[in-house]
């Protein structure tokens, strides 16, 4: 890992750095793999090489016309704060794009300690962000059950909709997992949510409940007057920015995210283009536009290429994590 005081680190970390799973003993003599561990869905789907570079857009998209989450961005992210003032800083949004991808890789993939600190980070991050949405007299609070449980939802969703769409090393052809390890990642990903704050009889389990949920807050799916959506953000501060990406870093990080766009629309459900305002017809369109790039992703598949193209996105830190993940993976096998 990188020396603690590393600035570029700071990025992803909070505190000192994640213990990986397996690397200490739990209180019952055996080794301490986290949360979710080698035999995990959990596991082999945020292992996916396009689950990095592709998370923070897709879930963007599944959150992109819900009136809660816009809220909390006009009033609380200091991006969007930004940009109401025509001040959108290039780096910054670049930085926003990798604190996301990356700052929860360790309750995924760290030990029992390292999930515990960062999730209590988390969790005390956003509890003074809440207030009325704008327009309207309806409260909003980003650390509230409700909108812990969306965040929740929609993360997950984003990798499950990731890994059943994009290539994986040594199968260039995208599979659905079939149904009963579907459940079984929802199933684990409860432990997710209630470490970020969610109730947990609220926490859909299986596929049909994922659903079910979606259509229960299909009233919340309003954009708020004024909100920017991220993407519009994201090209706005590279065209803008154009001539001074502040790095080879930033400008690899606007470049990928910008390639992956289209298939990231692609990628998410129909229901969710309907809430953004793409029109039935282009449906057909994307899902070739999505069969047509597929080839785009086989960099992401291949090493040591597809390592660097994640450290762009989660850090040193989360590519030791993902690293000892996999092995131990291997391991079990």
């Amino acid at each position: 890992m990188p020396p603690r005081g590393d600035a570029k680190a700071r990025i992803w970390r909070r505190g000192d750095g994640a213990t990986p799973a397996g690397q200490r003993t739990g209180p019952d003599g055996h080794p301490d793999y986290g949360y979710f561990g080698p035999g995990s869905v959990t596991w082999k789907v945020f292992l996916h090489p396009s689950v990095a570079p592709m998370i923070v857009l897709v879930t963007a998209l599944l959150e992109g016309s819900h009136e809660g989450l816009h809220a909390g961005e006009i009033n609380h992210d200091p991006v969007v704060t930004k940009s109401k003032r025509n001040q959108v800083d290039f780096d910054d949004t670049v930085k926003r794009i990798q604190r996301t991808a990356g700052v929860p890789i360790p309750i995924i993939f760290g030990d029992t300690a390292s999930a515990d600190a960062l999730a209590a980070h988390l969790r005390h991050y956003h509890r003074n962000m809440k207030g009325v949405i704008p327009g309207t007299d309806r409260p909003y609070d980003a650390q509230g059950p409700a909108l812990v449980l969306f965040a929740h939802v929609t993360i997950m969703h984003a990798a499950l909709r990731i890994y059943e769409n994009t290539p994986a090393p040594g199968r260039l052809i995208p599979r659905r997992l079939p149904k009963a390890e579907r459940d079984q990642f929802f199933l684990e990903v409860k432990t997710f949510a209630e470490l970020m704050g969610a109730d947990p009889d609220t926490v859909p389990v299986t596929s049909e409940e994922v659903e079910a949920y979606y259509d229960s807050i299909e009233s919340e799916y309003r954009m708020v007057k004024g909100f920017v959506p991220g993407g519009m953000r994201f090209a706005l501060s590279v065209i803008r920015n154009a001539r001074g990406f502040g790095g080879l870093t930033a400008a690899a990080v606007a470049a990928i995210t910008l390639v992956t766009a289209v298939p990231s629309v692609a990628v998410v459900p129909p229901k969710v283009r309907r809430h953004l305002g793409i029109p039935r017809i282009a449906d057909p369109v994307l899902a070739l536009l999505l069969r047509v790039a597929q080839p785009a992703f086989v960099p992401f598949t291949l090493e040591p290429m597809a390592r660097e193209i994640s450290r762009l996105f989660i850090g040193d830190d989360g590519i030791t994590l993902g690293e000892n993940a996999r092995e131990l993976m291997e391991q079990s096998a």
